[in-house]
């Protein structure tokens, strides 16, 4: 009876509230997470207006949104304070769906700023299409306040350490996403190669296969990081491509580089990138081979998008669509110039700082000089991006969590990259530094923040000290800590007081002379001598008058020449820009509580006109002054065995390679193993050697290692050809390890005697 009464009155319920409007009615699929991603973008596309579709192809920078007032305390340029009346008629108007850059703030205000900006994004879109905020997060968090700050990515090249590019991708997706930044623009797998080139400091190195692997390493730990969940971050390799191989070394000045050399060199971190799943491509500024990259179909929608198979967002850089006009001079006015980056393969214009990008592109559509085909598949990509990232579901920055930015094993991480990525060139015997009575620390660096971290840190040029950490250390006070005992004293500028120094000096037990480079970024690192700057070399040479032991620690993005003053030299450390711990890095270094373990992931040259990478073969009387791959350590390493499973390798076949590495001091420490390949001759001329593998392996005193390595035919011994073709030939190789090598032979054959105008090698590869 009950059960009965039960279902009577659900009839009743279902006929009461039933309406044909109700059951006409459906959830917008978009808004379905259980949807498939790909069903959620062809139903929110089809909603979208021509006018709404342009503006998430839209990037406006977070300058265009600032409340600020002239003589207002908070009127630094991008610093995020919202003026809610300009975001809601960005979004209303123009329907604008990225934003960008900023200022170093706290954690409270990235989140109070984006918090609100997503609400107007979301309550002013007609579809509620929420807003993807992008910043430039390179070396950490380094637009938050108290985050944890690693090494610039040349340092972290000279690790050699791959599981440390990871640990700086996992901990700066944990610190930016909870501030509402999804959007990394990171990692750069541009090569550098010219150290005139002033973003050298943001590229892993001079080698493709280091690039190559720390990049990816970075990318998968950002993309994937457990702890940021429920958010997702996205990386973006930049600058596709050739940004850093410019023919005279300064910021965005034209590149020529083969296609062949292009293929080899250049697309290999871009491609390994794609494979490890990055999600957005951002452009290089320049231009190769008389083509703007920005307006090169053959580049971005050819090699980029048919060839790697990238169908991920691609932005622009920094206004970049204009300097078509004014840079390139390709394209007579802003409306010529759009339709080349669009037609080009362009998704979203980083506009910057105004909106006639919007009214352009619109103006171009309803004249069919760019297809509806083109707009659709930009914004597609656009909105998948933002439905992987789960930006429908979690649009909203959170404020529960900010206590774990900064955490002291994030620190620790951070010191532990800053002191792998400290390079050791030359040591007398003076280090480590034991029962040292009276330091003097002197150069420009001596008790300066700015100088250890470089630009794009607080700020895209470099912050003033006064904004750094508080409990920061700088050399001065890092070696006070170091040495409780002893009497450490500074004097930044010897030249001033040259009496006061001299006094100082003769007393001292040891000098440290801390020089380098001002913080710049991108053209302001512009500079026509790669010398060390004269001032500091006069620093120098008056410490080297003295007759007292000194050590060089030389911080900077690149390597300064510094030929005129090294031999004198005790000691000399290439510190790179080790971030926020890499003062405390080097007293640990100095007094020999940590062992140096870094090798040169770049070329470091003799002379300040003759610039020649690794790889490249040169006249045999070109010297540099140290080697890729060159550091040395407190402890001593010995290779031996170094066998090879085979002699001879096939087709699908793969030699299996093995090194013993000893640690042959009482000493213990990390050594970098690097794994050289070189083609003794092949049908396009091969490169003195190639840098294809390594290790990083920690060993006790006396304590040997077995290292392994395998070598595919078709993975190792391949190369391409001037269309990208990869090309396997028969013929002699040489494996090269520490001070070990050997040779073996592919054969596609069986044939092993190498053929006619194959035999022997050059004088060049026999100094391998």
């Amino acid at each position: 009876m009950i059960k009965t009464f039960l279902l009577i009155c659900l009839f009743l319920f279902q006929l009461f509230n039933y309406s044909p409007l109700s059951a006409k009615t459906k959830f917008p699929a978009y808004k379905d997470a259980s949807q498939p991603i790909d069903n959620r973008v062809k139903d929110l596309l089809k909603r979208m207006t021509l006018e709404e579709k342009i503006g998430q192809m839209s990037q406006i920078s977070s300058s265009e949104l600032n409340d600020s007032k002239p003589g207002d305390p908070k009127s630094r340029r991008f610093r995020p304070y919202l003026d809610p009346e300009k975001a809601k008629k960005l979004i209303k108007d123009y329907h604008i769906g990225s934003f960008l850059v900023g200022f170093a703030v706290e954690p409270e205000q990235w989140y109070k700023f984006t918090y609100e900006l997503q609400s107007i994004a979301i309550q002013n879109s007609r579809l509620g299409i929420p807003m993807i905020y992008g910043n430039d997060h390179i070396h950490g968090a380094n637009y938050v306040i108290g985050a944890t700050i690693f090494p610039q990515a040349l340092g972290l090249g000279c690790t050699f350490n791959k599981s440390l590019a990871a640990k700086m991708g996992e901990v700066t997706a944990l610190e930016i996403a909870d501030l509402g930044q999804p959007w990394n623009f990171a990692p750069i797998l541009d090569l550098a190669r010219n150290p005139y080139w002033p973003r050298m400091y943001e590229s892993f190195g001079e080698s493709t296969h280091l690039i190559s692997e720390m990049g990816t390493s970075y990318i998968k730990a950002m993309q994937t990081a457990q702890a940021a969940l429920p958010y997702k971050i996205a990386a973006t390799a930049k600058h596709f491509i050739g940004y850093g191989e410019s023919k005279t070394g300064w910021d965005r000045t034209p590149a020529v580089i083969s296609d062949q050399e292009l293929y080899e060199y250049h697309v290999p971190p871009f491609r390994e990138a794609i494979k490890a799943g990055v999600k957005t491509f951002m452009i290089n500024s320049s231009e190769v081979n008389g083509v703007p990259v920005h307006a090169s179909q053959r580049l971005i929608n050819g090699l980029l998008r048919k060839e790697l198979g990238f169908d991920g967002v691609v932005v622009t850089d920094w206004a970049d669509i204009l300097q078509l006009i004014g840079q390139h001079k390709v394209a007579r006015d802003e409306r010529e110039a759009t339709k080349m980056a669009l037609l080009a393969g362009i998704d979203m214009s980083m506009i910057a700082t105004q909106t006639t990008f919007c009214d352009v592109v619109k103006d171009l559509v309803l004249s069919k000089e760019v297809p509806m085909s083109v707009i659709d598949k930009s914004v597609s990509r656009i909105l998948k991006l933002k439905f992987e990232l789960g930006l429908f579901e979690n649009p909203y920055p959170r404020n529960d969590r900010f206590k774990r930015i900064g955490l002291p094993e994030n620190k620790l991480a951070a010191l532990q990259a800053a002191t792998e990525s400290m390079v050791l060139l030359q040591n007398d015997g003076v280090l480590p530094l034991k029962d040292i009575k009276n330091i003097l620390v002197v150069g420009p660096t001596a008790h300066s923040k700015r100088n250890i971290c470089g630009a794009w840190t607080l700020e895209w040029g470099g912050a003033p000290e006064e904004m750094f950490p508080a409990d920061m250390e700088t050399v001065f006070t890092a070696l006070l800590k170091k040495y409780p005992s002893a009497v450490v004293d500074t004097i930044s500028n010897p030249l001033i007081n040259l009496s006061a120094f001299q006094n100082k000096a003769q007393i001292s037990d040891i000098i440290i002379v801390a020089v380098g480079e001002e913080p710049h970024a991108e053209g302001r690192g512009n500079i026509e001598d790669l010398t060390l700057p004269v001032d500091q070399l006069e620093i120098i040479k008056i410490v080297q008058a003295t007759g007292r032991k000194h050590i060089l620690s030389i911080f900077s993005g690149r390597p300064r020449v510094i030929t005129s003053v090294a031999e004198k030299a005790n000691a000399i450390i290439w510190a790179g820009l080790p971030g926020y711990e890499g003062a405390t890095a080097l007293a640990n270094i100095l007094n020999g509580d940590a062992n140096p373990s870094g090798k040169l992931c770049f070329t470091y040259p003799r002379s300040v006109g003759h610039i020649t990478p690794y790889n490249v073969k040169v006249h045999d009387t070109y010297t540099y002054k140290w080697p890729f791959g060159h550091g040395l350590s407190y402890s001593k390493y010995e290779y031996g065995n170094l066998i090879l499973s085979d002699s001879i390798v096939k087709p699908g076949q793969t030699l299996k390679i093995s090194v013993q590495v000893t640690n042959k001091s009482e000493v213990g420490g990390s050594e970098a193993v690097l794994w050289y390949l070189s083609d003794v001759v092949r049908s396009i001329s091969p490169a003195r050697t190639n840098l294809v593998g390594f290790d990083k392996i920690y060993l006790e005193p006396g304590e040997s290692k077995t290292v392994n390595f395998d070598i595919t035919p078709e993975k190792q011994l391949t190369f391409p050809n001037e269309k990208g073709e990869m090309l396997l030939e028969d013929g002699e190789f040489v494996i090269k390890v520490g001070d070990k090598k050997q040779s073996f032979y592919f054969t596609k054959s069986g044939h092993t005697t190498p053929k006619s105008g194959k035999e022997g090698r050059s004088h060049l590869q026999e100094e391998i």
